[in-house]
């Protein structure tokens, strides 16, 4: 894979990289199991305390880290609908079945929320809330929590402060990968086997 994802002839130069694209993916390290419920429970919410301004409107590698969370597993758990490692339906949330230290699904950051003192904020490409010609745009949702289309049935998932939007999310299967703090870049390797994964 050459350049970036905006090296749209792959010359290996794009609009963000004149030079040379040095990046080909970011990836972002969730503890388990959190990983696991966006890429088979249905989690399109990722809580952080930062804007993913740099990555809005890109696709970005989902990696499940070392961390385990009691915590994330009761609350997985209680929504009733959690998925194994393979997808396979199971009542209850093992840390046996959630593997680490792998790059898991990757998605499409395509905007964000945040809840402020008395309202929320969303910011996105997607034109799908109060006027079609303003994606790209902050919205002011009103009081309290409001989730902007198509997100609604999403409320649960958000514990903020800001709540990154994920679309596209593409299950893999699971390529071993050592993962870092923040956005990290995904290794060469690693970006051609996510790529050939996607391209099967």
């Amino acid at each position: 894979m050459k350049g970036c994802e905006l090296d749209t002839d792959g010359d290996g130069n794009c609009p963000v990289h004149p030079t040379g694209c040095p990046v080909t993916m970011n990836g972002l390290t969730l503890i388990r199991p959190w990983p696991w419920s966006i890429r088979s429970g249905g989690k399109r919410i990722e809580n952080r305390k930062w804007r993913p301004r740099s990555v809005l409107g890109r696709r970005i590698a989902l990696h499940a880290g070392l961390g385990w969370s009691d915590e994330g597993r009761d609350f997985i758990q209680a929504q009733g609908h959690e998925n194994d490692a393979h997808g396979v339906a199971c009542s209850r949330v093992r840390e046996v079945n959630h593997p680490a230290a792998c790059v898991v699904a990757v998605a499409t950051v395509t905007g964000w929320i945040e809840q402020g003192a008395r309202t929320t904020i969303y910011y996105g490409q997607r034109a799908s809330i109060n006027s079609p010609t303003l994606a790209g745009a902050l919205f002011i949702l009103g009081e309290g929590l409001r989730m902007p289309l198509p997100w609604v049935d999403q409320e649960r998932w958000f514990f903020g402060p800001i709540g990154w939007l994920l679309e596209d999310v593409r299950p893999l299967t699971p390529i071993t990968c050592k993962g870092g703090r923040g956005l990290w870049d995904v290794p060469r390797d690693v970006v051609d086997r996510i790529t050939s994964q996607l391209a099967a």
